[in-house]
Formats: structure tokens, sequence, C-alpha cells
């Protein structure tokens, strides 16, 4: 599969510790999809720069705290998928793009040439 195709329509999914993402590449980063959800607290050491754009997405409604769940309200696009894991699960994630999985298994580290 290439570049192009992955572009058209296909889903991955990232499931990693508590967080549960789903989504789909678009010419603009990853667009992930409503309801997708990890841990309601950045992680133990989280740069400031993921604390305050978390609380950016929860202040323009497009996130949302349900019991111990940070949660997408509304789909959401952010400008890559690594960002998308990053802000989404309170801190960095090692090498996400290898995380990031289609339906068959394929990475999106596979997918789009990067390894």
């Amino acid at each position: 599969m290439n570049t192009e195709l992955a572009r058209h329509g296909t889903t991955y999914y990232f499931r990693h510790r508590s967080c549960e993402l789903e989504g789909r590449l678009v010419s603009e980063g990853m667009l992930v999809i409503a309801g997708s959800s990890a841990r309601k607290d950045p992680r133990l050491g989280a740069p400031e720069t993921i604390i305050h754009r978390r609380s950016r997405l929860l202040s323009e409604g497009a996130a949302k705290v349900e019991f111990d769940r940070f949660v997408l309200a509304h789909d959401h696009v952010f400008a890559t998928p690594s960002l998308a894991v990053d802000l989404m699960n309170g801190g960095h994630v090692r090498e996400p793009l290898k995380l990031w999985r289609d339906a068959h298994g394929g990475t999106l580290q596979e997918i789009l040439g990067t390894e």
C-alpha cells in the first residue's frame, strides 16, 4: 500500500496502555474520530506545551473529561499522527507510527515508508 492509498479512507487504530484512538490520514494531518480517548491526566513529566494544548482542546470544546478519561467530543484534525498521540496521551509515546495500525495489522510506519 502506498501513501496515497493510505490517505483515502483507511482507518487506523492506536491502542497503547490507556490510549485508544481511531483515525484517518487526511491532507491536513491525522483526523482522530470523536470518542477516541486516553487517560484523563497528563503523564508525569509531560512537557508544558502538551499540557497547555490539552487544556486548549478542553476549553474549545473539542475534548471533554468523562470520569477518568480524556475524550474527543468531535472529530479533530491534528497536524501529525505523532502529535495526535502525544496530545491525547498526555505525554510523549516512543515510536507512535509503529503503534498506529490498520485493520490488517499494517503500521503507519510501513505504509508511509518511514522505517
